[in-house]
């Protein structure tokens, strides 16, 4: 984890989970608008890059939250997943996690959302 992951703050509430980014900006997903959780797993092949980022997708790119494995709030953002998203891989991210290749793990989807693309990118 580089220093400046933990400057990434991940928190939830009642209706949405957001990511406040060191730059002061936000991004936002409403719980009932995520249609998949990934973990991309870079492999260390960029330098100072995070090992592992997680992606909170929203309907129609329209909405959204991404942030680095080590951002303050992560491991209380895990739990809430868990809780929140039926069926939720957490076998995918011990998979993830210990990954050193770069790859993308779905973690969970929102049935009848799958696209082709998801399919040639996605380790299930």
């Amino acid at each position: 984890m580089s220093d400046n992951e933990k400057d990434y703050i991940v928190e939830f509430d009642d209706n949405s989970a957001f990511c406040k980014r060191p730059d002061g900006s936000e991004e936002r997903v409403n719980w009932s608008d995520i249609i998949k959780v990934t973990i991309e797993a870079t492999g260390g092949e960029v330098a100072d890059a995070p090992a592992h980022v997680w992606i909170l997708w929203g309907r129609d790119n329209a909405s959204g939250c991404v942030y680095p494995g080590g951002a303050t709030g992560a491991e209380l953002m895990l739990v809430e997943m868990k809780s929140r998203l039926s069926k939720f891989d957490i076998g995918a991210v011990s998979d993830a996690l210990k990954s050193e290749e770069n790859q993308t793990w779905l973690l969970w989807q929102l049935p009848g959302t799958n696209t082709p693309e998801d399919e040639d990118r996605i380790v299930n």
